[in-house]
């Protein structure tokens, strides 16, 4: 279950629709495969910046989802899980004081 309206999901979905061949390539080479853990990790943190970021537009949802899985996908790779983790609890402050979707981000 997700805590995204509707509409942030379907947004969502042709986000990954139109990038997604693009974006799986971009995954398979720079070696961005998650495991079940990581996965769930990335679960997780979407789920919670989607709850606090709930005065959001579905479009600005739908990016900010989109820019968590890159990110994490990236930072995973490059070892630096640790300083990720503390940038998405900075995300998830902002999103709990209603900032705008790029101060998030």
């Amino acid at each position: 279950e997700s805590p995204l309206p509707s509409t942030a999901l379907m947004l969502l979905r042709e986000i990954k629709e139109q990038a997604g061949e693009p974006l799986a390539r971009l995954r398979a080479s720079m070696g961005w495969c998650l495991d079940d853990a990581q996965l769930s990790e990335l679960r997780y943190h979407k789920h919670e910046l989607a709850r606090m970021a709930k005065h959001l537009a579905p479009s600005a949802l739908a990016h900010l989802m989109i820019t968590t899985e890159l990110a994490y996908g990236a930072w995973t790779a490059a070892g630096k899980l640790g300083t990720l983790r503390h940038h998405l609890a900075v995300s998830r402050v902002l999103a709990a004081i209603k900032a705008d979707g790029e101060v998030i981000e």
